[in-house]
């Protein structure tokens, strides 16, 4: 399916308002590759979390199987733990489990036999990936058990899921290496070392896409990198889009995909000047447009430095029926408190696509 060129969100704009003065002043770099960037109001906001300064980090989406509007959302204070919120941004559920960075989840997952949903995150705390299960009814998550990895500062983290069922978790750390683990038994807790690559600097962000089995990983400074996510993946990385194009100022962080179907977008964060660029998810991958999150009346701030994203396709419920997307919030301005997480409806983003 073909889109045309992005066009402003004339309705969309007429909903902002100027920010408060602690608001910091919005990079003014307006048009990328050729594309004028546009403005999208927040919707919602979590609650902070509970610790100063660099704590939020990523999230993802759990998706009630039954009644979509008690899906949730599982976040990381990298300085204490999980932090889980409701659709309201309330927050539900705090685990300490250590220092963990990045988290990523699959649901209605076939582990020998049984129907799990299991959670996967990078924590520094034990330099391990730690395996969480979420309860198929009300979303409680608990931790199963960790996996020591021989990796120095374990820091970005996503998951993928073979045609086959199979459940893996890629994890990598500040000097770039990747090592690709398969979940293997959840209770007791078995994982085996599948394959290790690596990408010549410090990367974060990555997503795999279970339909096309990509992987997208991030590296900061760099770009986009393409790969296989299948452990047998025998090709080259691909740097797919990288700092020349003009659609990113480092760091290249968080990424996610939103899939319905055969319609498929790569959403990535530009966290060096606010932005999120929209890529089509398969190839050519070509580029829709960037967008920045902006504060408007009656609602929450906008987000500035995003590290982490997550999106869902999933009807939701009431003003999130095409899904929603979650952004980390950098600074948490007007009021400001500690960082958070902000809502946003996958509808605003696609009116960029009309």
């Amino acid at each position: 399916m073909k889109y045309a060129r992005i066009l402003s969100l004339v309705t969309i704009s007429t909903l902002i308002v100027a920010c408060s003065d602690l608001q910091p002043r919005l990079p003014q770099d307006t048009v990328k590759a050729g594309i004028p960037m546009q403005s999208i109001p927040t919707w919602r906001e979590s609650e902070p979390v509970a610790s100063a300064d660099d704590a939020a980090d990523d999230p993802a989406i759990w998706v009630h199987a039954q009644d979509p509007s008690r899906s949730l959302i599982v976040g990381t204070n990298k300085q204490a733990g999980l932090v889980v919120y409701d659709l309201q941004g309330r927050l539900v559920q705090e685990l300490d489990s250590g220092l963990p960075n990045n988290i990523d989840l699959r649901q209605a997952v076939q582990l020998n036999g049984v129907t799990v949903d299991v959670a996967m995150a990078s924590n520094r705390a034990n330099n391990t990936l730690d395996v969480y299960q979420l309860d198929r009814e009300s979303g409680h998550i608990s931790l199963v058990g960790r996996q020591a990895l021989q990796l120095p500062e374990p820091y970005g983290a996503c998951m993928y899921q073979s045609p086959d069922g199979a459940l893996y978790a890629f994890v990598n750390d500040k000097n770039g290496r990747f090592q690709q683990w398969q979940l293997e038994s959840l209770r007791p807790l078995r994982l085996s070392l599948r394959r290790e690559f690596s990408l010549p600097s410090q990367p974060e962000g990555c997503v795999a896409d279970d339909v096309s089995g990509i992987l997208f990983a991030g590296e900061e400074a760099a770009g986009v990198w393409k790969l296989g996510a299948l452990p047998d993946w025998k090709g080259e990385p691909e740097l797919l889009l990288d700092m020349n194009s003009g659609i990113f100022t480092a760091d290249v962080e968080g990424m996610d995909i939103w899939r319905l179907g055969e319609q498929a977008f790569l959403l990535v964060s530009s966290q060096g000047d606010y932005s999120y660029a929209l890529f089509e998810a398969m190839p050519p991958h070509q580029y829709l447009g960037s967008f920045q999150l902006v504060g408007s009346e009656g609602g929450p701030d906008g987000a500035e430095e995003t590290d982490g994203l997550a999106v869902t396709s999933a009807n939701l419920g009431h003003g999130l029926e095409r899904g929603l997307l979650v952004v980390q919030d950098g600074f948490n301005l007007d009021p400001k408190e500690n960082q958070n997480f902000k809502l946003v409806p996958w509808s605003r983003v696609e009116q960029m696509l009309r």
